[in-house]
């Protein structure tokens, strides 16, 4: 009897300890935290049920086959390329430097790039960009950023949410339930484009079970199973036409375990007619398997160029290559010698000259045998100024007016001597260049130039006196 006792009391212990499984801010990723992860698509997924719930609980999704394999990273927000055109965007719109430089330190604690490219109405978003603030109390969404396609190129945007839209609520425990709301609005009408995407999303997220998850690779005994489900009411106009999302119910089930950084597992799909859900993507912490890789890489900063004081650009590679295991990247630079070569994930290479550099990058899966690879190549510009450099200091004695311009602006000169300018695309060439007399004001006009950043870099006798970036709206 009293091993009955005894027994019963060990059970009853740990269903309790079960039950009190918390998931903290600490357990949550950090900058430069990195796990391989597998996908599998809507097919795969169909007839499979992922709504069951509950206490201790034993989930079983052992039959999931990997259809891609990439890495989940967060990345410090500074290195994803998109600081530079935060803080340029929030000077033009009004503010001063270090006001700019502080809303970026409080807004961007880490940040999320995907792979695929997003397809709004034929404008096409690449590189998206989810920028997240965490605190011990929450996760929490709090810009977007991406690089929008458009007839004159792809033009990088930084969107504070007008919401911010908590993700976690720390700590993640069973019972808890809270309710958020997201909201942003791209608006390119401002540079002669007739687009306007308005993103409005509510989250009623609950924890509503806990146990056991089991997968191909793993099986996790302590996890708390985190569901979502958003109302989405997404708008889109694309010259004149309103589109409206017709998936206006989104649900998400999520797996977190103590002893990971981010969700072992994560189910999207939709709700449609009485309340059916239909999965479309499944994303789980795996090992690696042999599939065929892709490469793929962006830069950051995403327009590179050298500093004026070094004569130098370091660039970062940002690598979004799925299904490898090894990269062998060639930085397009022989002279640099040795280190025109790298095989880390995501390098950096310094460049000491202006012009296109051919990058390369080989993906590898060596799990395959024999091993299987992919190669792409990507020229990079690196311009002879500091296009999107926000540490450039403005030049004493000249302003810049307006900016952002739509045809004209002026280069008002209250210095007691002359002084040579020439403005630059982002892309490194010369779009114009004249004097600026002394004491004088003159009116530049660049009415047939893209819309876009430009930099005005002003001299004396070839000694580099700074520059400003403008922006031309139309």
């Amino acid at each position: 009897m009293k091993t009955f006792f005894l027994t019963l009391a060990a059970i009853t212990l740990s269903i309790l300890s079960l039950s009190q499984v918390q998931y903290y801010a600490d357990d949550f990723a950090e900058p430069g935290a990195s796990a391989l992860v597998s996908s599998a698509g809507a097919i795969q997924l169909a007839g499979m049920n992922f709504m069951d719930t509950g206490e201790d609980f034993t989930w079983q999704y052992l039959g999931l086959d990997a259809e891609n394999q990439s890495f989940n990273n967060y990345l410090n927000p500074d290195m994803n390329g998109f600081k530079e055109s935060f803080i340029l965007l929030c000077i033009a719109s009004g503010g001063n430097l270090l006001g700019c430089l502080d809303t970026w330190n409080d807004l961007a604690y880490m940040s999320q790039t995907e792979n695929d490219t997003l397809d709004l109405g034929g404008v096409s978003v690449a590189s998206l960009t989810t920028i997240y603030d965490k605190t011990d109390a929450a996760l929490i969404q709090t810009m977007v950023a991406g690089l929008i396609g458009t007839d004159n190129g792809f033009l990088p945007v930084v969107i504070a949410l007008e919401d911010y839209d908590t993700i976690l609520s720390f700590p993640v425990e069973f019972g808890q339930t809270f309710t958020s709301h997201g909201r942003y609005v791209i608006d390119l009408t401002q540079l002669g484009e007739d687009f306007k995407y308005t993103s409005d999303r509510t989250t009623v997220t609950t924890v509503d079970g806990y146990g056991t998850l089991e997968l191909p690779w793993k099986t996790y005994s302590s996890v708390l199973r985190v569901k979502k489900e958003t109302v989405v009411s997404d708008t889109l106009v694309v010259n004149g036409t309103v589109l409206e999302n017709p998936f206006n119910s989104e649900v998400r089930y999520q797996w977190y375990d103590i002893n990971e950084e981010i969700a072992v597992m994560e189910v999207s799909g939709y709700k449609i007619f009485g309340g059916l859900e239909v999965y479309t993507n499944a994303v789980y912490l795996d090992t690696v398997r042999c599939l065929q890789p892709s490469a793929l890489f962006f830069t950051s900063p995403l327009f590179p160029a050298l500093n004026p004081e070094t004569g130098e650009a370091l660039v970062t590679f940002n690598n979004l290559s799925s299904n490898a295991t090894e990269w062998d990247w060639d930085f397009g630079d022989p002279e640099s010698g040795s280190s025109n070569y790298s095989t880390a994930m995501n390098p950096e290479h310094v460049y000491s000259s202006e012009g296109t550099f051919t990058v390369s990058l080989t993906a590898t899966n060596g799990t395959c045998s024999p091993a299987k690879t992919d190669f792409i190549s990507i020229p990079v510009v690196i311009s002879d100024t500091v296009s999107t450099d926000i540490s450039e200091k403005k030049p004493e004695g000249i302003t810049i007016s307006p900016n952002p311009f739509q045809e004209k602006f002026s280069i008002i000169n209250t210095n007691k001597s002359d002084i040579n300018y020439c403005i630059i695309s982002i892309s490194g060439s010369i779009v114009f260049q004249g004097v600026s007399k002394a004491n004088s004001e003159e009116i530049i006009t660049l009415g047939a130039c893209e819309p876009g950043l430009y930099q005005v870099q002003f001299n004396n006798q070839e000694k580099k006196r700074g520059c400003i970036t403008i922006i031309k709206t139309r």
